[in-house]
Parts: C-alpha cells; sequence; structure tokens
C-alpha cells in the first residue's frame, strides 16, 4: 500500500521543522520518513513551497463521483421548468450546486459559425473542487452551455486521489484535460487551457 509522504518546503529561513537538504552520505542519519525523499528534493531559489507526492492516482469519472461533488437540485419536474435551461439564470442555479472549497480557474466563451445561417454560442467555466472522503482527492468540473443543448451540463473532466496540494492536482489535472482534448479541440480551446496553467 503506497503511503502519502509529507508536503515539504526545503529553503533556508522556512519553518524550523522542515528538513534540509542532506548530503547522501548523511543520508541514514535522517529520520526514516524522509529517507525515500532524497531522490525527490527540490531546492527552491525563492519562498515557494514545491509539493512532493509520490501516490496520486487517476479516480474513474463515474455519475456517482459527478453527484457526490455537486449538491442536487430539488424540483418537480412535472410542474417547473429545468432550473438548469435558462443562459443566465440557469448558471447560478448551476453555481448553487458547487459544494465549498470550489475554486473556478477560468471560463471560455465561443461563437461557433459553423456555416452560413448556422452558429450557435458555446460557454464553458472550469472549476477544481475538492473530492468527499478521499484523502488528497480532487477533480476538474466543467461547468458547460451550448445553444444545441439549451441547457447548463456538469461533467467530470478527471478526478485523482493523493494529492499533497491543491495546486499539484491543478496541474495534473488540466494536464489530463488538455491531452484529452490534445488534436480534436480548437487553437483558440486549447490556448484558453494552456492560459489556465
Amino acid at each position: 500500500m503506497a503511503r502519502q509522504l509529507p508536503i515539504a518546503c526545503f529553503h533556508e529561513g522556512l519553518a524550523n521543522d522542515v528538513p534540509k537538504l542532506t548530503p547522501k552520505n548523511q543520508l541514514s542519519k535522517m529520520p526514516e520518513e524522509f529517507q525515500d525523499l532524497q531522490s525527490g528534493l527540490v531546492q527552491t531559489p525563492t519562498d515557494t513551497c514545491k509539493p512532493i507526492n509520490m501516490t496520486t492516482e487517476f479516480i474513474p469519472e463515474t455519475d456517482e463521483l459527478i453527484a457526490s461533488l455537486l449538491i442536487p437540485i430539488e424540483y418537480d419536474a412535472d410542474e417547473e421548468d429545468d432550473p438548469l435551461a435558462d443562459y443566465d439564470d440557469g448558471r447560478e442555479a448551476a453555481l448553487d450546486q458547487l459544494r465549498p472549497g470550489a475554486i473556478e480557474l477560468g471560463s471560455f466563451e465561443n461563437d461557433v459559425d459553423h456555416s452560413p445561417g448556422l452558429s450557435w454560442h458555446t460557454n464553458l467555466s472550469v472549476f477544481v473542487v475538492p473530492v468527499p472522503d478521499v484523502e488528497g482527492g480532487f477533480a476538474l468540473l466543467v461547468l458547460d452551455w451550448d445553444d444545441n443543448w439549451g441547457r447548463w451540463e456538469w461533467r467530470c473532466e478527471a478526478a485523482l486521489s493523493g494529492a499533497g496540494s491543491r495546486d499539484a492536482a491543478t496541474t495534473e489535472l488540466l494536464q489530463e484535460y488538455k491531452a484529452n482534448y490534445a488534436g480534436i479541440a480548437s487553437a483558440a480551446f486549447l490556448e484558453f487551457l494552456d492560459s489556465l496553467s
């Protein structure tokens, strides 16, 4: 079973309880929990902390996972309109579904001119959200509108466990997202994804 390694900052002058870089001949004198970190040590030139994480794993983006990430909207489908079907109010209703800890990374709006007389509007927002009850778990959620659907839709583009920090998780999730759309998405959309990292 893989164990979660600590997040550590290796820079002079930071927290006193943080281990300093150690020559290899001193490795045996280090506390056991830090001995296996030697190959991953990074000395930063500034006061920036870099997470050390050896246990990150991608987890399946199932319907159950998406349901755990969002607060359900309750409405009577027989008597009420779908609250996510309105462009303006629907977006607000969808955002109200986010659980505490969600952070928006950015938004991408686009008017697609497919052919003369055929165009539509798209609007997409990207969020990083914690995964409940999963240690170091984070997911990349996308809130998406397309005039063809006429409804705001949530998708989970990637999820992982064992992240040492939100920043480390965000980096890995965005890399996965970009890799999945490389070669099939528009240049403008790929440029937007690059701008998020």
